[in-house]
């Protein structure tokens, strides 16, 4: 199952919005659109609430989360909610639309070191194209034994990236 977090935050806050003002609700929106920090609380209900929603949740062998961990705080809030990550990928110098870089979140070394501590962090050189990307995320999977299953698609028929 892939949960892409950009669209649950997104979808948790149209179906939440009652929680909210509206002037939140769109300044929120806003720092999602263009890749900002939004608070932590926020980007963990989003994710636990999709995971809690899948009834079939125990027959789920794996989950891919896009863009997820961002920060430390995330990283162990997932661990305490959700379960322990087996395999992160980090695309290492990946660039986004805007030509921010991942990495300019706050304590992001923190992160890293906290990753490799626990032997799950997986880098994929963001300097190659998404085809090479594709194929070593496809190869570190392999070789963990996880469970895998058309995690690239053909890129002529899709927009759609890893």
């Amino acid at each position: 199952m892939h949960l892409n977090m950009t669209k649950l935050m997104n979808d948790y806050l149209n179906k939440n919005s009652d929680l909210f003002d509206d002037e939140s609700v769109e300044k929120l929106k806003e720092k999602i659109k263009k890749n900002k920090r939004v608070p932590d609380d926020l980007v963990m209900e989003s994710l636990v609430n999709s995971i809690r929603k899948y009834e079939q949740w125990n027959a789920v062998k794996s989950i891919i989360v896009s863009d997820f961990p961002k920060n430390i705080r995330q990283a162990k809030d997932s661990e305490k909610h959700i379960g322990k990550a087996d395999l992160v990928l980090w695309v290492d110098g990946l660039r986004t639309k805007n030509d921010s870089i991942f990495t300019s979140e706050p304590n992001f070394g923190v992160l890293i070191d906290y990753l490799r501590e626990k032997s799950i962090l997986n880098q994929i050189d963001g300097d190659k194209n998404l085809n090479e990307q594709c194929k070593q995320a496809i190869s570190i999977i392999n070789k963990s034994e996880m469970p895998i299953k058309y995690l690239c698609e053909d890129k002529s028929k899709s927009s759609n990236s890893l």
